[in-house]
């Protein structure tokens, strides 16, 4: 009896058996639905994770592509930045799907909405304004590059989990890219010497008891080599107005005793002489053609429609005796030799070419034009423009070719920068910091209307930018600075600076420094720390136009970019300056653009 007992109690009943494996299979059914739910969760976050870094490296890619652009129409430059942005966005992969091919873009300032096809994204753009975080349509304030997109991301094991089999799952990110907000300053050394490799021939015009003009040749060469000047600093003579004739070089010997014999005497034959010896001279005109010896240069002797076949022709046209048939003849200009009709237009024609041809004076107003377009393009920039030659901020009044004479212009008046009067205006041009917020503040436009882009003729600019005087480097830097730092930091201080800004000085000079009106030394030494002090960087672009220079500058330039952190750029003598310049001030503006999120 007690054994059959035993055995009943010992006996499982079917459905409690049953009960167990249910419970069981329960179990390791929702173990494996809450295993495969997390892991489809991780791999959504995960996707979420790469969508975003891709959206980030499409939005750095275009702020890069934008500050990278080699073009300085802001148009052309979003829309390289643009197509890098989409190229960087196809280069990654989401979850080892690769992202080419399948993007689509537009322009936009919402997030657009998930694509149908799965591994697949769709992409806005817009340009944003920095100070409001705000896309707008204002171009000077698009500066930051902000891309926004939704990918459609395909469930692995969303069948089981209860997702269907075409169930998609949005994943959306924003990303922003751009430069930082910058404060820079820009010292543009006009000084006397800022065209000494202007080429140039220096000409005696007399004329002979019976016949026409004749035109001798004194001097050509660069207007430093022509004037026989051995100053390190260079000549005070110009290529153009004010030229400072009377300021002529030892080699050379400008004849004022006459006004026939310079000035822009209209009709008026050059005075009488048997012969021209020596070296007394009448004019200085500018080899349009480039040539150190006019006529051998690569630039041509057609401008604006117009021949100049000779010097001579260069010398009447620069005096106004080529606006019409009756002017040459009463001047005795032998026009017929030469194969060319006076006519209306070889006055301004010459003078805006000559313009166009001083050197280094235009070629570092273009380099500085293109340095100012590539900051202003890419990143939130407020810009200060400082010239200098004997002071700053000043407008003199000299005359056109130099005492004693006196001028009759072309009638009626050239307009532009082309004289009209006895006596030219010489800007010392000054553009402050404004803390105004946005484009309103950059001082961008001003800046422009002295330092156009080509291929603008200086002519189409009001004031001309013109070299006079003597150099003033201390006295650029100390306003430079005063522009940025508080009166606590420097005396004079205007605290135009904007909170966050990073600020930087770029110094361009052609010489060693002859005038002081800053505080502390003339080589600037004090200013240079309390630049480092403030944490503005300085960059100097020293420009020798002789060899001699070249050591000298490096000791005053040099010390003035390492001591605050910043660069030095030697330009030395010789051919390639123009496109030396051009890659200093191109350098510096990429150094000064880093890019941020």
């Amino acid at each position: 009896m007690e054994k059959v007992m035993s055995k009943k109690m010992f006996r499982r009943k079917p459905k409690g058996q049953s009960m167990i494996v249910l419970i069981v299979f329960l179990l390791v059914f929702f173990i494996l639905l809450l295993g495969m739910t997390a892991f489809e969760f991780a791999r959504y976050n995960l996707c979420c994770q790469q969508f975003q870094h891709c959206v980030d490296i499409a939005a750095l890619g275009g702020a890069a592509g934008l500050a990278s652009a080699q073009s300085t129409n802001q148009a052309v430059a979003q829309s390289a930045a643009i197509q890098t942005a989409q190229w960087m966005m196809e280069q990654n992969a989401i979850l080892e799907k690769s992202l080419a091919g399948k993007t689509t873009w537009t322009a936009g300032t919402t997030v657009p909405t998930m694509p149908a096809v799965a591994n697949t994204a769709n992409m806005s753009f817009t340009w944003v304004d920095p100070e409001t975080g705000v896309p707008t349509a204002v171009p000077g304030d698009q500066k930051i590059f902000r891309v926004s997109g939704a990918y459609a991301y395909p469930p692995l094991v969303g069948s089981w989990i209860g997702l269907g089999n075409n169930t998609l799952g949005a994943v959306v990110a924003i990303g922003n890219g751009g430069g930082t907000m910058l404060d820079v300053a820009l010292c543009f050394d006009l000084s006397g010497s800022i065209d000494d490799s202007t080429p140039v021939t220096i000409v005696d015009r007399y004329s002979p008891a019976v016949g026409n003009t004749i035109y001798r040749v004194v001097a050509d060469d660069t207007l430093y080599t022509a004037s026989g000047t051995t100053s390190l600093t260079g000549t005070s003579l110009n290529a153009c107005y004010p030229q400072n004739l009377e300021l002529d070089g030892p080699s050379i010997l400008y004849d004022a005793t006459s006004a026939a014999r310079r000035g822009q005497t209209q009709g008026q034959r050059a005075p009488v002489t048997t012969a021209s010896t020596g070296n007394r001279f009448s004019d200085i005109v500018v080899n349009l053609d480039e040539g150190l010896t006019y006529g051998s240069g690569p630039g041509g002797l057609i401008h604006g429609g117009l021949n100049f076949p000779t010097v001579g022709s260069l010398v009447e046209a620069s005096r106004g005796n080529l606006e019409s048939i009756a002017i040459a003849n009463a001047a005795s200009v032998p026009y017929g030799s030469w194969g060319i009709v006076p006519q209306s237009g070889y006055y301004r024609t010459y003078w805006e070419q000559a313009l166009t041809h001083r050197h280094p004076l235009f070629d570092a107003q273009s380099a500085a034009a293109n340095f100012f377009q590539i900051i202003n393009n890419s990143t939130n920039a407020h810009f200060c423009l400082i010239g200098f030659a004997s002071d700053e901020n000043n407008t003199t009044s000299a005359r056109a070719i130099g005492n004693p004479q006196t001028h009759t212009f072309p009638s009626p008046p050239v307009a532009g920068n082309i004289p009209i009067t006895t006596n030219v205006n010489v800007p010392v041009p000054y553009v402050p910091l404004n803390k105004t917020a946005g484009a309103a503040g950059s001082q961008f436009t001003a800046i422009n209307s002295y330092l156009p882009l080509p291929p603008i003729l200086p002519s189409t600019v009001v004031p001309q930018l013109t070299a006079n005087n003597s150099t003033d480097i201390n006295g650029a830097l100390t306003l430079a600075l005063q522009n940025m730092l508080k009166p606590a930091q420097i005396g004079g201080g205007m605290d135009r600076m904007r909170v966050g800004a990073t600020p930087a000085i770029v110094m361009f000079t052609d010489g060693l420094p002859t005038a002081n009106t800053g505080t502390g030394d003339m080589n600037g030494v004090s200013m240079t720390s309390v630049a480092a002090a403030n944490g503005v960087k300085i960059y100097t672009i020293g420009l020798a136009q002789n060899p001699g220079l070249v050591a000298p500058m490096t000791a005053v330039l040099s010390p003035m970019a390492t001591n605050s952190g910043g660069a030095f750029y030697q330009i030395p003598p010789g051919a390639g300056q123009a496109a030396a310049l051009n890659r200093a001030f191109s350098d510096i503006a990429r150094s000064l653009v880093t890019l941020t999120r």
